[in-house]
């Protein structure tokens, strides 16, 4: 594979949010109990061979960042590249379809600078799907086109992603919002360095637009290839509970009640409408099937000793890192901290 960085983007936010979206980031949202949405754009980043990865957050940023850690689980601790948290911008977006906010690559521009690498592959955490992104490199730098798209044919109606009017594989136009039989695009596309860079010049002016939506409607279009995908990808935004409430799902498996939601009120919101649904639930760790007569009881002791029980370990960190200030040692992964160079020994 050519040199590769990896940016994720997860500053935006749902316009309906229900108990999984209303305190914590897309990207953070649990998905079948033990994973999160941005394990999939992660693995996809991994799985390829990319080592430099950066996950632009949003201003809610708590939940995500302790999914992430150092990103030792994927094997991204390290001196060399490794996970970079970026910052977004102050308000993100709750536009439809937006993900490629250019203020938000604008302030993180110092990480493209520094790379070295020759292409940046991008992807939002709001689509779930497993790829070779090895392949879509390679059909890039094959083609000669300046951005290449992952794309498939949309199987439902979806208003918050984005459709390509495509020819012979080329992008003409897009809109926001696609219908069944329509060319969905899978907010995964790679573009040369040099060129983003460009970019980030050129559309200075608009920086509240989307990346992809710059790219075909402002100054002279650029060159966006489409590169189908056959393989199974959803979207994420709250589907889980709107399939539950339409019928299509018989029962949701979950890792914890922890893992569900994050305080008593919002568990057991959505086990009664799910329960009112004909929706039954399992909760691994403490084998409760929401379908039994006390389980309702259990869980709402359940839940509010594990809120009880983050509260507190929120608490302990805190006053572990006030500590550590006071004696003035750094706790912040500096190296890989942007905005901050290390000049000496932990300064």
């Amino acid at each position: 594979m050519a040199k590769v960085i990896g940016i994720i983007t997860c500053n935006y936010t749902s316009k309906e949010k229900d108990f999984t979206s209303a305190d914590r980031p897309i990207a953070a949202v649990p998905y079948v109990g033990r994973y999160r949405v941005i394990d999939f754009p992660m693995s996809n980043m991994v799985n390829a061979g990319i080592r430099t990865i950066g996950v632009i957050m949003p201003k809610n940023f708590r939940s995500l960042t302790d999914h992430l850690g150092a990103g030792k689980e994927w094997s991204l601790a390290r001196k060399n590249g490794g996970l970079f948290i970026l910052p977004g911008t102050a308000f993100g977006t709750a536009r439809v379809g937006s993900r490629f906010l250019i203020r938000d690559l604008i302030q993180n521009r110092a990480m493209l600078e520094r790379s070295s690498d020759g292409y940046v592959v991008f992807s939002s955490a709001n689509i779930v799907f497993n790829a070779d992104l090895n392949e879509l490199v390679d059909a890039h730098i094959a083609s000669g086109a300046d951005i290449t798209a992952y794309t498939k044919i949309a199987n439902e109606d979806d208003a918050d992603v984005v459709a390509f009017d495509a020819e012979d594989g080329v992008v003409k136009g897009m809109k926001y919002g696609v219908k069944e039989g329509e060319l969905a695009f899978l907010d995964t596309f790679v573009v040369k360095r040099s060129l983003l860079l460009d970019m980030l010049d050129w559309y200075a002016a608009n920086d509240h637009l989307d990346l992809i939506e710059a790219a075909l409607t402002h100054g002279a279009p650029l060159t966006i290839n489409t590169f189908m995908y056959d393989g199974y990808c959803a979207a994420i935004f709250n589907k889980m509970m709107d399939d539950a409430r339409d019928g299509k799902i018989d029962i949701i498996l979950t890792k914890s009640v922890s893992r569900f939601a994050r305080n008593t009120v919002d568990v057991l919101e959505a086990t009664r409408m799910l329960k009112d649904k004909g929706v039954d639930m399992f909760f691994e760790n403490e084998n409760l099937k929401l379908s039994d007569q006390q389980t309702e009881f259990v869980l709402t002791v359940i839940s509010a000793v594990a809120q009880e029980e983050s509260r507190n370990i929120s608490e302990n960190i805190k006053w572990g890192y006030q500590r550590k200030f006071e004696r003035g040692e750094i706790q912040t992964k500096y190296k890989n901290f942007m905005g901050y160079t290390e000049k000496s020994a932990n300064k």
